[in-house]
């Protein structure tokens, strides 16, 4: 007899399971939505730890995607589930595992940390979800796909585009045909530097000095050496305190008093013009900006929600990436006679993986085969003044393009 009760039990679980009309096909099988249940998706933010100031703005910025749509997909309302990733890889991974195990989750927007994203990712992707975040620069992280479709994408684009930004403008703005890079150890400082190498060396430009300044040698030896060479343009994928350092070394000679600095978003801190004083002036660095007309109807509504406007540009990426996901599980989702739902997994990936020219506030997304669907519309240069002159703002006005 219990071999009896064990397969009613297994009946009635299977009849719970079934969408009237309806079969899951779907090689990484389906989520069911019953008739009065909500569509289940997670967040999976830096609440705590060094980002969770940010994420607390990408938060809302999700949220305020939700709200334009009323909280509800396919007449179903939309149920957030909160994880913290604490921007650690463990943390991140111990998080992971455990939205893993909610079988009615189909999909997460997060993180803001490209180290708890990486971290993340396996478990999600293991369990047939998908990863969509709207701070990941880390380009790894679209480096490794989940075949047939990847389980992770993100809507900003990844750092090395910048450096690719700052190549092209520094030949066709500038006019440069000389640079000399000083970098540091740091992964971001290293794919920076080969990046704006390769990019500047492709424009017919000539990179005369590559110097990494961990090793054993003293500034102002380096200084000399770039003083030496007389570049036109001096790259620093550089954070403030050796950035800080190398200006004032700058300041003090006039055979590089021609020359133009560059620099990435790591230096875009109103920290940095504050400590760097005047020999940051008309330093240009490249960073992320968002403007037209849909933004500053989306700053309205913040206003109003929040009462005040978000502090980064990264609150519009995050409404991107909700709004995006949002749209791909309505066409993925199969929808059954008396209402309930049937989203393929493989389904929701191929779906954000066909995107092309959709329409969102950084500009238009467009999917790669690896998941990077961040638009260049976004990326920007600024020119920094010196905190002390009269009429300074933050952010520092955008050179280049005139109109992103």
């Amino acid at each position: 007899m219990p071999h009896i009760r064990w397969l009613i039990l297994l009946l009635l679980l299977l009849v719970g399971c079934t969408v009237p009309g309806l079969e899951c096909t779907d090689p990484l099988g389906c989520v069911v939505v019953g008739p009065n249940d909500p569509v289940v998706l997670a967040t999976l933010l830096d609440t705590t730890g060094p980002a969770a100031e940010l994420s607390a703005e990408v938060a809302r910025g999700i949220s305020l995607a939700l709200a334009e749509r009323d909280s509800t997909i396919l007449e179903h309302s939309v149920s957030l589930l909160s994880f913290d990733a604490g921007c650690r890889a463990a943390k991140g991974e111990s998080a992971s595992q455990e939205i893993a195990t909610v079988e009615e989750v189909i999909a997460v927007l997060g993180t803001v940390c490209a180290e708890s994203a990486e971290a993340a990712l396996p478990a999600i992707a293991e369990a047939g979800g998908v990863l969509v975040s709207p701070a990941n620069t880390d380009p790894a992280l679209t480096h490794t796909a989940v075949s047939p479709a990847p389980a992770y994408f993100r809507t900003i684009p990844d750092y090395t585009r910048q450096a690719e930004l700052m190549a092209h403008f520094a030949d066709e703005v500038l006019e440069a045909q000389t640079a000399v890079i000083l970098y540091d150890n740091s992964p971001y400082s290293e794919v920076l530097r080969t990046t704006f190498r390769d990019a500047f060396l492709q424009t017919g430009g000539t990179v005369s000095l590559q110097t990494r300044l961990d090793v054993p040698v003293q500034l102002d030896d380096v200084m000399q050496l770039t003083s030496l060479s007389a570049p036109d343009v001096l790259y620093l994928p550089l954070f403030e305190t050796d950035a800080t350092a190398i200006l004032a070394l700058i300041q003090e000679n006039e055979a590089l008093a021609e020359t133009q600095v560059l620099g990435s978003d790591s230096l875009l801190l109103p920290s940095f013009p504050q400590g760097a004083g005047a020999a940051v002036d008309g330093m240009l660095v490249s960073g992320l900006a968002v403007n037209g007309n849909a933004y500053q109807d989306f700053l309205n509504r913040w206003q109003q929600e929040y009462g005040s406007l978000p502090q980064t540009p990264y609150a519009a990426f995050a409404y991107d990436a909700a709004d995006l996901l949002l749209t791909a599980v309505a066409d993925s989702a199969q929808v059954s006679s008396n209402g309930a739902l049937l989203i393929g997994r493989q389904a929701l990936r191929e779906s954000l993986l066909k995107t092309t020219g959709f329409p969102a506030l950084t500009g238009l997304l467009t999917c790669t085969q690896n998941g990077d669907c961040g638009s260049d519309n976004s990326l920007v240069i600024f020119r920094l003044a010196d905190t002390e002159q009269p009429g300074t703002t933050w952010p520092p006005p955008v050179i280049w393009p005139q109109e992103n």
